[in-house]
């Protein structure tokens, strides 16, 4: 199927994504990210950024693989510290 066949089929349930993200799509089809990994984050951080690229910052020579990696880390420092935090306050 191409394109717009999708598009016609599934109007705006459908997002179509540029080839930059093909490695990312193709690595968590296969669940090649790790046993441990939260393919959930991945999909929805591209879906957040095909409904609005204008709300991220990528700056020409970063490629999507350093983009979305970069996201993830930047989620995962921020529950750590959110955990740390949560277990520092006193009951």
């Amino acid at each position: 199927m191409n394109v717009n066949t999708i598009m016609a089929q599934f109007h705006d349930h459908a997002l179509p994504c540029p080839p930059c993200m093909d490695k990312v799509l193709h690595a968590i089809k296969t669940h090649s990210l790790g046993y441990d990994a939260d393919y959930d984050f991945f999909l929805k951080t591209i879906v957040r950024y095909l409904k609005s690229p204008e709300s991220f910052t990528i700056t020409e020579w970063v490629s999507f693989e350093d983009f979305i990696i970069h996201e993830y880390c930047q989620n995962l420092l921020e529950n750590l510290l959110n955990e740390n935090s949560d277990c520092s306050r006193p009951s």
